[in-house]
């Protein structure tokens, strides 16, 4: 009963965490709940107890990995995003949003190519028909740029986009 009762407040500690900014004594109960969660859960003995510990080196292990790997000045790395909000004192990073806009498939590209020389970190298009008539021509000009590009259909993810994440026509109406 412990278990499921440090599950949960490691959960809800975490949850609680990832509203309020910063890595902090939220966060950090939280992880502890998991942990001793899991060290119960895995019977609370010597094996429990190393395979947490090797969890924890291979968490660390990414972690350090990730902090040499990443170029020190890319956009992805996000220890330079974490020292860039320190630094400026704001618990948030600044986000600028443009829209771009196509009535067909030739001015759709355009934009593309606008969204790429604008240094745009990411791209979200609706669904929208003349979107998808473009999708396998622009798909590669933001691959080639690295940029994500996220839509709202899951059609447009298996012609190339990044992520689709919209409605489920399928499920639509079902009860």
């Amino acid at each position: 009963m412990e278990t499921i009762g440090l599950a949960v407040a490691g959960f809800l500690l975490l949850g609680i965490e990832a509203v309020i900014p910063g890595f902090g004594v939220f966060g950090v109960a939280g992880i502890l709940c998991l942990t001793a969660s899991a060290f119960f859960l895995m019977g609370a003995g010597v094996t429990a107890a190393a395979v947490i510990a090797a969890v924890y080196a291979v968490v660390l292990l990414v972690i350090a990995f990730l902090a040499w790997y990443l170029p020190r000045d890319s956009k992805y790395n996000p220890f330079v995003l974490w020292d860039r909000q320190k630094s400026s004192g704001s618990n948030t990073l600044s986000r600028e949003v443009k829209e771009y806009t196509g009535a067909n498939v030739t001015e759709v590209m355009q934009a593309a190519e606008a969204i790429v020389s604008d240094g745009m970190d990411a791209v979200f298009t609706p669904t929208d028909n003349t979107i998808m008539a473009a999708e396998l021509s622009i798909y590669e000009t933001l691959a080639e740029a690295k940029i994500p590009h996220y839509t709202g259909a899951d059609s447009f993810a298996l012609n190339g986009a990044f992520l689709g994440y919209g409605v489920d026509y399928a499920n639509l109406g079902v009860e």
